[in-house]
């Protein structure tokens, strides 16, 4: 049995070298840093008071941590850790600062356990093996702190959106030692678990935060992962022997149509986007030639093309659209996917979207143009800080105008968009989408778009609300270089008295008694799906 208190001294010690090794920084460099995300967030963001109580408030609020910034020393992680805590406020996923951190630190500090979220509860999917009767157990409290009130504090820490923005940031940030120590006060690495077991029992354990060198010791059990399904971005697969339910899993809404819009429209940070999409979703290295670079990409409408027409060749009826766990990407190239399922009624659905853009400097560069440039593309006079309102028409526009505006100057549409005139390429019967609570930004508007047009919503609910604040407009700070993030304009998709409006509510949401039925499978969503489809037959 190792000597527990030895390792928590020896960790402690690691922790204090470790915090040594973080050098604060000037005084004067993250107040005037500070001052420049201030501004920019006022000329980017199209409402940054309403969350404070008004512009008066937001100022006190800005005054109080410059104030703070001036009086005290702070490394860049904890300069980052008061800019979030102060944007916490505005309930924005999309607006936030992130920091960089060495791989492989041998000092950081994680914990060997692995969370999911059901509807109504956290619980365990992997954990070292000696607790393996805990797998699926449900967390109570950490050190005597009720579940509840670490969500709540997760929340006023993070920008997020809803009670499931607080489970997501909860769930993957808590092994995260560093992370943790803003939830729970004066922790130490060696941390009290209390459990609700399967059988309903209560169970504390005792369980430490460990160096990556002791982590990799630790012999790691998992939940079961249905093998039937593949582990690639975007892939298609059915998943029954008759042919009848196909299942499509696609982890990013990025793909070569995106990076062909991003080049044609010049975005500022085309290069970055196509370094990161290669290293971090291809996991390969990236060609040189952009060109090459970007036909090398996967074409998600060529993909979902082949998969339709397998799925017309075999009469299936059911499709299932697997978004757990995607984050987003460019909302853009998910639409031909829609028209090559439902036609013209896609065109013609009312999807009762309405986006209201601030226009300002960082949204220009963003897009790689000046305002007069922009204003002589769109016909338009605007200034730095107007906002872009679409005017509503009453004329009704012939389906062969819609359907030409919507292929006109699409050029990652061809060959494979406009083959029906107008008609379905093939339209399952039953199609199910599935969502879960890291499902964000353009992934949850495929989502939606799927939902209005009939599908069946199924798993936990999106991070990401229907009516926020959307798009990612991308900052350096211009002393401490850290990057990060402003939306640029507001959504609204329900009506504000809605139950959905700030929370995507699946159908059917599955709650921990859903999940063991499945044996908190990975897939259990997919599985739960397969017995819908049973009863209705």
């Amino acid at each position: 049995m190792p000597n527990i208190k030895f390792i928590t001294i020896v960790l402690l010690l690691i922790i204090a070298s470790s915090a040594k090794s973080q050098q604060t920084l000037n005084r004067d460099t993250l107040v005037s840093d500070f001052k420049y995300f201030i501004s920019a967030i006022e000329e980017t963001h199209p409402d940054p008071y309403s969350a404070y109580g008004g512009r008066v408030y937001f100022k006190k609020g800005a005054f109080d941590v410059e104030t703070k910034l001036k009086n005290n020393d702070y490394t860049k992680d904890e300069f980052v850790s008061i800019i979030s805590e102060f944007i916490a406020t505005l309930g924005d996923s999309h607006t936030g600062m992130r920091v960089a951190r060495p791989k492989n630190d041998p000092n950081a500090l994680k914990l060997p356990i692995s969370l999911s979220t059901a509807t109504d509860n956290l619980f365990i999917t992997a954990l070292p093996i000696e607790y393996e009767h805990l797998l699926g157990s449900r967390i109570v409290s950490v050190n005597n702190i009720p579940l509840k009130d670490l969500l709540e504090k997760a929340g006023e820490i993070n920008p997020t959106e809803n009670y499931y923005g607080k489970c997501h940031y909860f769930r993957r940030k808590f092994s995260d030692y560093i992370y943790a120590g803003k939830l729970i006060p004066n922790i130490e690495p060696e941390i009290n678990l209390e459990l609700k077991t399967i059988s309903g029992d209560t169970e504390n354990i005792l369980i430490s935060y460990l160096t990556s060198d002791k982590y990799k010791e630790v012999k790691i059990v998992e939940t079961d992962s249905w093998n039937k399904i593949s582990d690639d971005y975007i892939s298609y697969q059915f998943v029954d022997k008759k042919r009848e339910t196909m299942h499509l899993r696609m982890t990013s809404v990025m793909a070569r149509g995106a990076f062909i819009l991003m080049d044609e429209r010049g975005f500022s940070n085309f290069e970055m986007y196509t370094d990161y999409f290669y290293k971090t979703i291809m996991k390969c290295e990236r060609p040189k030639d952009k060109a090459e670079a970007i036909n090398k990409m996967p074409s998600f409408i060529e993909i979902f093309y082949n998969m339709l027409i397998e799925m017309k060749k075999n009469n299936s009826k059911n499709l299932i659209i697997d978004l757990r766990d995607n984050t987003g990407g460019f909302t853009a190239i998910t639409s031909p996917s829609l028209y090559q399922m439902f036609g013209d009624r896609y065109l013609e659905t009312d999807m009762s979207t309405n986006y209201y853009r601030l226009i300002s400097p960082l949204y220009m560069k963003k897009i790689g143009t000046t305002l007069d440039e922009y204003n002589k593309k769109n016909e338009s006079d605007f200034k730095f800080g107007d906002y872009a309102f679409k005017e509503k028409s009453n004329k009704k526009e012939k389906i062969e105008v819609k359907r030409k505006n919507f292929i006109e100057g699409k050029s990652y549409l061809s060959p494979v968009i406009n083959e029906n005139d107008g008609k379905p390429l093939y339209e399952p019967k039953n199609i199910y989408v599935l969502t879960n609570d890291r499902t964000f930004s353009a992934a949850f508007h495929y989502a939606y778009y799927l939902w209005k047009m009939g599908a069946t919503v199924v798993g936990v609910p999106s991070c990401q609300a229907p009516n926020t604040y959307m798009e990612t407009t991308p900052f350096t700070l211009p002393l401490t270089k850290l990057n990060g993030s402003i939306s640029n304009h507001l959504q609204e998709f329900l009506p504000s008295t809605h139950r959905c409006a700030k929370t995507f509510y699946p159908e059917h949401m599955m709650n921990w008694e859903d999940y063991k039925k499945y044996s908190f499978d990975k897939h259990s969503e997919i599985k739960y799906v397969l017995d819908l489809i049973k009863k209705k037959q």
